[in-house]
Order: C-alpha cells, then sequence, then structure tokens
C-alpha cells in the first residue's frame, strides 16, 4: 500500500506554482498540454509558429489514441515548447538588470512555498493560506509597492472579525511582509505601521466537574479508545492534535511522555500521570484511536456538554494550579511560560473543585 501524503494542500509544493486558486493565477491552473499550446511563459512568435501545427498533427491522431499514448503525445508537445523557450532565450537574453516586478499573489505563492519548505505543519500552512487569500481577496493582486497601511487596515476593518482575530491576521500579514523585506521586494514592510486591535484577556473557558463527568461517563459506555484519549486530555492537560497522536509506547512509567514530532511546540516534554489518570488508563481502550473524528461526534454528542476549543486543556491548567499551588510545576508540565499560565489560567477555580475534578472516577 502506497504511503499517503503527510499533507493534502494539493496545490502548495506539488508544481511550480504552488498557489490556492488565486484568479490571477487561474491561467496558469491548466494542464500541462494546454500551457504549452496556449503559449504561457513562451516566446509570443515561436508560439504562433506553434499553435497551427498542434491541432494539424494531434487531433487526427487523437481518435486512435489511447490514453497513454495521448498522455505521451501532450509530453512531447510539452518538450517541444521548452525547446522553443530555450531558443527564444537564447535569441533574446532577459536583461539581469531590469527590476523585478512581485505583484501580492506571486509574494504570497512564494511565502507559501517557503514555509511549507521550512518545515511548517499543515494545518498552519491552511490557516496561513486562508488568511493571506482572504487579504489578496481585499486589496486585490497589486505590485508590492502599492500595499499601504491604509490598504491593510481597511481589509482588517472590512470583515466585522473580533479584535483577537484582527490581531492574528494581522500577524500573518507582517510574516508575509516581513518576509518580502527580507527578499529585497519592500524597503520597509506596511503591515509594522498597522497598530496590533487590542482586547480584553477572557477567563478560559473550561468544564465544570460534572460537565468533565458527563463527558466521561458517556465515553466509558460508548467507546473505551475515545474515553482513554479523553483521560489524557482531562488529566494531563494535552491538546487534543497532541493527544491524537500518541500510541500506548507514549505511556509508560508513570509519565505521559509527548515527543517533539507530536508536540504542537515541537519541544519534547513529560507530564507526571495522576492518580485520577492512572484509574482511567486502567478502564482499557487503546491509542491511537482509530477513525477518531467520527467516535468522537459520537460521544460528544451523546454527553450533551458544550464544547469549547481547548476546553480538556483549559480545564486541566486551571484544575492542576488550584490543585498543587505550584506555577512552576504547572508551567513545566503544560509547556507554558510562568507568565502565560498567570495570565490565563490563576483564580479561574477554586481548589474545592480542583479536588473534586482529580477525584471524578468511572463507575
Amino acid at each position: 500500500m502506497r504511503a499517503r501524503p503527510a499533507h493534502n494542500l494539493k496545490v502548495i509544493g506539488s508544481n511550480p506554482i504552488p498557489a490556492t486558486n488565486f484568479p490571477e493565477r487561474a491561467r496558469l491552473q491548466k494542464t500541462q498540454a494546454g500551457r504549452c499550446v496556449s503559449g504561457v511563459g513562451t516566446d509570443k512568435d515561436s508560439v504562433q509558429e506553434l499553435s497551427p501545427i498542434v491541432p494539424a498533427v494531434f487531433a487526427p491522431l487523437s481518435r486512435n489514441l489511447s490514453r497513454t499514448e495521448a498522455r505521451r503525445m501532450a509530453g512531447s508537445l510539452c518538450s517541444a515548447a521548452d525547446a522553443l523557450r530555450e531558443v527564444a532565450r537564447i535569441r533574446d537574453p532577459p536583461d539581469d538588470d531590469a527590476p523585478v516586478e512581485v505583484t501580492t499573489a506571486d509574494a504570497v505563492n512564494l511565502f507559501l512555498q517557503a514555509k511549507r519548505v521550512a518545515g511548517c505543519r499543515h494545518r498552519y500552512l491552511v490557516q496561513l493560506r486562508s488568511s493571506l487569500q482572504g487579504m489578496l481577496r481585499s486589496i486585490g493582486s497589486r505590485p508590492l509597492a502599492g500595499v499601504s497601511a491604509s490598504l491593510l487596515e481597511a481589509w482588517l476593518a472590512s470583515g466585522g472579525w473580533s479584535a483577537r482575530t484582527r490581531s492574528g491576521l494581522l500577524t500573518d500579514a507582517r510574516g508575509l511582509f516581513s518576509w518580502c523585506v527580507r527578499r529585497g521586494w519592500m524597503e520597509a514592510s506596511p503591515a509594522a505601521a498597522v497598530d496590533r486591535p487590542r482586547s480584553e484577556e477572557k477567563p478560559a473557558a473550561l468544564h465544570t466537574p460534572e460537565q468533565a463527568s458527563a463527558v466521561l461517563a458517556a465515553a466509558w459506555g460508548a467507546d473505551k479508545d475515545v474515553c482513554r484519549l479523553l483521560a489524557v486530555c482531562y488529566f494531563a492537560g494535552l491538546r487534543w492534535g497532541e493527544a491524537s497522536k500518541l500510541c500506548e509506547a507514549d505511556i509508560a512509567g508513570g509519565w505521559v511522555r509527548v515527543p517533539a514530532a507530536k508536540s504542537k511546540t515541537r519541544s519534547r516534554r513529560v507530564v507526571e500521570v495522576c492518580p485520577a489518570l492512572e484509574h482511567w488508563l486502567a478502564g482499557g481502550g487503546k491509542l491511537p484511536v482509530v477513525n477518531l473524528v467520527r467516535r468522537w461526534r459520537a460521544v460528544r454528542d451523546l454527553a450533551a456538554v458544550p464544547w469549547p476549543p481547548n476546553v480538556t486543556r483549559h480545564s486541566w491548567c486551571s484544575y492542576h494550579l488550584a490543585a498543587y499551588g505550584n506555577a512552576g510545576k504547572t508551567a513545566l508540565e503544560a509547556g507554558h511560560a510562568e507568565s502565560v499560565l498567570f495570565r490565563h489560567y490563576r483564580e479561574n477555580v477554586t481548589r474545592e473543585a480542583a479536588v473534586a475534578f482529580f477525584a471524578l472516577r468511572h463507575p
């Protein structure tokens, strides 16, 4: 069986134009044969000479060609077009001193490819592509020199987004234009002149001991594998994406080990198996969970408990800090800086609630 690709971004890194479906790139998203015949990237005179020949040669033959033979014929046409391009380049070499005008669409395409080559993860690439695609829809494809701070401010104000969302979008735009500055395509980043939106810090959303009990009870009765995964998230504080990658070998000797390859921050860390987690792990199940999304949704619907983003991790951080009163220990096992811990999780819950949370047991 062939190994599945590491990501499913079909366009990133899979062809010379690793863009998304940007309108200004639509003419370039054709088949290889179509590109050659239509003359994208070829000398104009050479294309005019080739265009009448292609239908005359290919059309009569195509009626009797198999699909493989037709593809081989298309490949030959591509090779001919490549040869014509090389002839055109030798005949009229480009002026190396002429300035290169890079558009915003070109910059986004190359930036995404550079991030992929640098090893950024698929989930981040998807989010980055979505952000920059939205920016392009707002400001349009234009020379980089024509991008101003006012254009970016209008884009950020146009979506009706929260301050936190606008701050994230601005971070992505700053990354793009700083990268363009380092490439020498811009003198300064226009995004650097845009003020970052301010938002009030809100308490982390978490589950009460009663809600956590309902979720675990539903999983215990319906799916032991999902229950095992939830126990690791609730009582070891792992992010959902980290826990879903764990295997049984990562839980041994009284520790939950999160290898760097499975960690969001790419930093290895270990979390002590507390008595509550030890109890739930003894109940059975196996990691990783096959067909996780479908099985998890079934458990969530059965529990009928609200599920804010990262709720299990937020619950663990809040209850662990309240139960142990040791910010250094909680921050170390969570992989947080203590400043982050104090800003988001201090005084979220009482110690009594923390004791009740870590006292949860299956029937």
